[in-house]
């Protein structure tokens, strides 16, 4: 989807309107963060009628949501997420990696990774600097 797809599908749910409930929020800080591919901070608030700072923070929220696989956030964003990419969050079978980019800086590109593995203990606390050898390696 592109942003304008994006903006439409946000309206749709009425994700511009400020209600507080959760599951309405969680939708709204994904939209965020699936609109940061697109525009910056700024860019979103001005959308949502909202501050930047708002914006950062709902990215903020999604990314630690998803890093933990918090139950009750995936299950609020599921729907927003097929209609996006055509697949629920954990429709994943062994054969497959979903693959998210979170940002992109000049050269750099920053992923988050979802994928099942027979060995979970490998990955625990995971957190270093690796060749892309060593990474393919894992899988």
């Amino acid at each position: 989807m592109n942003k304008d797809q994006l903006i439409d599908l946000a309206k749709e749910y009425d994700l511009m309107r400020r209600y507080r409930q959760r599951t309405h929020v969680y939708r709204r800080y994904y939209m965020f963060s699936e609109l940061y591919k697109f525009c910056n901070y700024s860019e979103i608030a001005r959308i949502f009628d909202m501050k930047h700072c708002s914006v950062m923070h709902g990215v903020r929220e999604h990314i630690n949501w998803m890093s933990i696989s918090d139950v009750e956030y995936i299950k609020a964003i599921d729907e927003l997420h097929h209609r996006i990419y055509k697949h629920k969050v954990d429709d994943l079978s062994n054969q497959y990696l979903h693959v998210h980019a979170y940002r992109t800086i000049a050269n750099r590109v920053e992923l988050t990774l979802r994928f099942v593995t027979d060995d979970i203990s490998a990955f625990k606390g995971f957190n270093e600097v690796m060749t892309k050898e060593e990474f393919k390696k894992l899988l």
